[in-house]
């Protein structure tokens, strides 16, 4: 018996650290299960493409992965992953393709690789960015900062050729994001000279500077450009952005200043600072931050907003300038030389829902061009719905002109439009489920001082929705457009259309089928397809789309598209 003591004593010390260990496993699962989950959907999209009659608009075969997902491990750290890889993509372009990490928690937020920020309506917003950026809001204060690539090196023609373009951005305020804040921004893309290859001298002899035109007895499928016609950038903005609200949100005040610093070509010669700000305490801040030359400038941007809600009734006006000069990269489009001044109104009576608005825009802020262009829209609504019928009417008016120094240059557009939807909802046993009507008329009177054009057009839809069976539904809709032009003459357009929609075994399975025809002048376009989604899981489904269209007139052509996507929710 004694002998056998330690080998009892390493049985228990084993049952013991297993017992333990098991116990440990268990307590890891449950927390695991309690506080990690993940949510998101991955999709995998594969597509043929064949067009007899014409140059293809797609390319034959397409392949997508994508994925949307995030893992949240407790309830104040998550984080989110997007993908997409795609056949689509090429070197001749930017890149589609795009795969970011964003993590997220209580008081800040991060993302590595691929993403987007929103700073402010002027300074940088909706473009993609390939780097790191990183944000934090310890109780009210905010700070932001990041950057990293949002053009890659493109070696092609003038469309698509373009410098590696790189961003830096910071932020810095206090507030809340959703509430009331104050932020200090600055934000600088630079493109880099060296990514692209750039020839000492241009000679295109072929090549008519005055006319742009050929001199050539010949016809080019691409005419030659100038290998220099592209110049790498730079552009700094900084300014603020606010928002204050009094009165428990009733009342939104909104103001925003931003100041560019724009350099057209980084290789031009030199210039002195001396010569774009005059005063000496500015004029020693920006020579200690920025190098400038003869293609730089500097102006300003700025907007102002009120906004007042209360119950059904908002009022709201908008001022916004921006300077022939401002200039800002780190939009995706952006149109300079304007003011804008935006006046909205609704409010609620009943059952009806009112609109109300006026909008003014005028160029030509330095008075530098022949002539102003003003454009003044006047915009109004009423909705209401009840029980069974649907309505909605809407009327817009468009004025725009020009103050020009001669009476040639004079132009006058004038535009009115107006749109109404009526339908009548049935009850969910009726075999007759939905009517309705939409009309709606446009005229426009451009007054030139060579000529005038006059145009009229009528458009009248009819549509409908029955229930033939439990699980058989079919909507129907017939249109009517009426042009009658000046210089165009006035024909008839038609649209008819037709789908049907089915479901079966329990509505895993749901699929439409559907043909239109639109029939204009000589031209006629008949589009018939079919799209079916199966549900074979509660996480996965399949879909399945058919489309074929036949198009005779000027010229002859089918087109031919079939795709397959598979989702997976996480």
């Amino acid at each position: 018996m004694p002998e056998r003591c330690p080998i009892y004593l390493v049985g228990s010390v084993l049952i013991l650290l297993l017992g333990g260990h098991c116990s440990v496993k268990a307590d890891l699962s449950n927390f695991l299960a309690r506080n990690v989950r993940l949510t998101g959907q991955s999709s995998l999209y594969g597509e043929a493409y064949n067009i007899q009659g014409m140059q293809p608009r797609r390319d034959p075969g397409t392949a997508r992965l994508s994925l949307r997902s995030s893992l949240y491990f407790t309830p104040s750290f998550s984080m989110a992953v997007d993908l997409l890889a795609s056949t689509e993509s090429s070197h001749a372009r930017q890149d589609m393709n795009f795969l970011g990490v964003h993590p997220q928690w209580t008081w800040g937020r991060a993302h590595a690789g691929d993403y987007s920020e929103f700073f402010s309506p002027l300074s940088y917003n909706g473009i993609n960015v390939r780097g790191g950026f990183v944000s934090i809001h310890p109780k009210k204060w905010r700070l932001a900062m990041g950057g990293g690539q949002t053009h890659r090196a493109i070696d092609g023609n003038v469309i698509h050729q373009a410098y590696s373009q790189y961003l830096v951005s910071t932020k810095l305020g206090y507030g809340l994001e959703y509430g009331s804040f104050f932020d200090l921004i600055f934000t600088h893309v630079k493109d880099d000279a060296a990514s692209l290859s750039r020839p000492d001298s241009v000679d295109l002899w072929v090549l008519n500077p005055d006319t742009l035109e050929t001199e050539l007895d010949t016809i080019w499928v691409e005419p030659p450009y100038n290998p220099v016609s592209l110049t790498p950038q730079e552009n700094s903005i900084a300014g603020f952005n606010s928002r204050l609200y009094l009165f428990d949100k009733r009342l939104e005040l909104n103001a925003e200043v931003m100041g560019s610093l724009y350099t057209k070509d980084l290789t031009a010669q030199n210039a002195e600072i001396s010569d774009f700000i005059a005063a000496p305490a500015l004029r020693q801040l920006f020579s200690s931050l920025f190098s400038v030359n003869q293609t730089s400038r500097f102006d300003y941007a700025y907007h102002t907003g009120i906004q007042y809600k209360s119950g059904k009734t908002s009022v709201a006006a908008k001022y916004r300038y921006i300077g022939p000069g401002y200039v800002s990269l780190a939009l995706p489009s952006f149109i300079n030389d304007r003011k804008q001044l935006t006046l909205n109104s609704s409010w609620s009576l009943r059952k009806y829902r009112f609109r109300v608005g006026w909008d003014r825009r005028s160029d030509n802020l330095l008075g530098q061009k022949q002539s102003t262009n003003i454009r003044n829209q006047l915009r109004a609504s009423v909705n209401s719905m009840s029980d069974r019928w649907r309505s909605s009417n809407s009327a817009s008016m468009i004025l725009m002109g020009n103050e020009a120094r001669f009476d040639s240059l004079d132009w006058n557009y004038d535009h009115f439009s107006f749109t109404s939807h009526q339908s009548l909802v049935f009850d969910q046993v009726s075999s007759l489920r939905q009517i309705g009507v939409q009309y709606s008329f446009q005229t426009s009177l451009k007054n030139m001082a060579h000529a005038n054009q006059k145009s009229r057009y009528h458009t009248l839809n009819l549509t409908s929705e029955i229930r033939l069976s439990q699980k058989l539904r079919c909507s129907l809709v017939a249109g009517l457009s009426h042009r009658d032009s000046g210089t165009a003459g006035s024909y008839m357009t038609q649209v008819y259309s037709v789908r049907a929609s089915h479901t079966a075994f329990d509505n895993r399975l749901i699929s439409s089928l559907f043909s239109s025809s639109s029939l204009i002048r000589d031209n006629r376009l008949v589009r018939t397809g079919i799209t079916s989604t199966f549900r074979f899981s509660q996480r996965d489904q399949i879909l399945f789309t058919l489309f074929y269209n036949n198009f005779q007139g000027s010229r002859t052509y089918n087109e031919f598209r079939t795709s397959l996507m598979l989702t997976h929710r996480l």
